[in-house]
């Protein structure tokens, strides 16, 4: 995304994985990333945090756009094993990021 074009809302999702269900998971949430393009996300990273958490950082056009995402695509597939921990939700307020 070039300067001057900004996701209206960030949203950053954190889970606890048991190292046997990382890599479905991991599929799982490529899958998941790849159906919200397709309704308005902006796009995902996936990382690992120090402290062992999975971390995705989520663009979106404003929280609007998210909400209606969400609720398009449902839960379409199961998701493997995991303690979702309570999200992060960002109203940007500077934004230097950029492709």
């Amino acid at each position: 995304m070039g300067v001057g074009v900004r996701p209206g809302f960030v949203a950053i999702y954190r889970w606890k994985i048991s190292p046997e269900h990382v890599d479905a998971f991991r599929k799982r949430w490529l899958a998941a990333t790849k159906q919200l393009y397709q309704v308005g996300g902006q796009g995902s990273l996936l990382g690992k945090a120090d402290d062992g958490t999975y971390v995705a950082v989520a663009l979106w056009p404003d929280r609007k756009a998210r909400d209606l995402a969400f609720s398009e695509i449902g839960a379409r597939d199961e998701w493997p094993p995991a303690e979702r921990l309570e999200p992060i939700l960002i109203d940007p307020i500077e934004n230097l990021w950029q492709h």
